[in-house]
């Protein structure tokens, strides 16, 4: 593990441990979540060429406020292709990612409906990439992939009617760069 994934575990962990000592001194009410299990699915968008993408989340709200859970993720990523004018030759290149893992957080209660979750995640990410060179005589492709563990950390804001809830998130994901990955969820709540 590198010093920067050091730094960055540190830090989320100082920000859930600070959470729950800010809700305490604030006497933030108990979040709606609490004592339930939720289950999501949602739309997201990532930085650094992951791109449009979706995924799920599933997770327990302990009575006290703290959520264990996990997620999934898939990015469409990116798509290129180049062809050389009256050469007859095209290159196309195609990257994806998938990422699985789990979380803590820790489950606020702004109002009795709205709940804020400063969170961190770890697991692992999936990149496949598909390379194919056409000449004219059939395409040679090659495919490449890799596994590699993530952690990352964010927080989530929901919107909680019921047995429904909604809202969105914000992320940093750590792999070997960074990227932010900003999402939208709904789900229900028993």
């Amino acid at each position: 593990m590198t010093s920067r994934s050091v730094a960055v575990v540190v830090a989320s962990l100082t920000m859930l441990v600070a959470s729950s000592a800010f809700a305490q001194k604030l006497s933030i009410g108990p979040a709606p979540t609490q004592s339930n299990t939720q289950i999501s699915a949602g739309i997201r968008y990532g930085s650094d060429n992951l791109g449009l993408g979706f995924g799920g989340r599933a997770g327990y709200t302990l009575p006290f406020g703290l959520y264990l859970g996990g997620v999934f993720d898939y990015f469409l990523g990116t798509h290129q292709s180049q062809s050389v004018p009256g050469g007859g030759v095209s290159v196309s290149a195609d990257a994806s990612m998938w990422d699985a893992g789990g979380e803590v957080g820790y489950d606020l209660g702004l109002l009795p409906v709205l709940v804020l979750r400063p969170y961190l995640g770890f697991g692992n990410a999936h990149a496949s990439v598909s390379q194919c060179i056409n000449a004219g005589q059939g395409a040679n492709c090659t495919n490449q992939s890799a596994d590699k563990a993530f952690i990352q950390f964010g927080g989530l804001l929901e919107y909680v009617a019921g047995g429904f809830f909604a809202g969105g998130d914000l992320r940093i994901m750590v792999v070997d760069d960074s990227a932010f990955i900003l999402g939208g969820h709904a789900g229900l709540l028993f």
